[in-house]
């Protein structure tokens, strides 16, 4: 008995290490789709993945998918955006973004649970917790400019925020659509 249970623990974890590696390879060629930005912030596809990564996987599995991609692009393996890495680049005019996204994913998925609740509910829940990441996505980001460049708020926002309000809207709707559809046809978080 004690060695079916064994086994099917270890199934488990070898699943779960499968879906956060096909993350983490997900996060990593989301972040080459990219239009450089005045100010030296690009617009990507990575908080889309980010998202993903929380409403597929959950709290604990999308964080810890998110953090490995970090991991490694910080080590220097060339993941972040225009296949760039290292400490420079972490540590870089997108600093604060990419320490936003490790905060965000778990926030995302612990507000996008699936429960057995009016599809209302979890639909307004998920849209809280979206709208929550990126809020410490583009806060953690924000204020990373303004400490590295000395910026104020106000001067800062137009490189740090703004031109990125449109297309955040647009991949939020997006991370929506998809997030669920995935989970539920994968049944990965149940």
């Amino acid at each position: 008995m004690q060695e079916k249970a064994l086994k099917q623990k270890r199934q488990i974890s070898t699943k779960s290490i499968m879906q956060i590696a096909v993350m983490v390879a997900l996060i990593a060629v989301l972040s080459q789709i990219w239009l450089p930005m005045p100010g030296g912030v690009p617009m990507t596809l990575q908080t889309l993945a980010v998202m993903l990564a929380g409403i597929i996987l959950g709290p604990i599995k999308g964080g810890l998918a998110v953090l490995i991609y970090v991991a490694m692009g910080a080590i220097g393996l060339p993941v972040f955006t225009g296949f760039s890495g290292g400490f420079s680049v972490a540590l870089g005019i997108t600093g604060g973004y990419i320490m936003g996204f490790v905060v965000a994913a778990p926030i995302i998925g612990l507000l996008s649970s699936p429960q057995k609740t009016k599809k209302t509910l979890f639909f307004i829940k998920l849209l809280i917790g979206l709208l929550l990441g990126q809020a410490v996505i583009f806060s953690f980001g924000t204020l990373w400019i303004m400490r590295l460049s000395g910026m104020s708020l106000s001067a800062a926002l137009p490189y740090s925020l703004i031109p990125f309000i449109v297309p955040e809207i647009i991949k939020t709707a997006l991370a929506v659509v998809l997030g669920i559809r995935i989970e539920a046809s994968l049944k990965i978080r149940r």
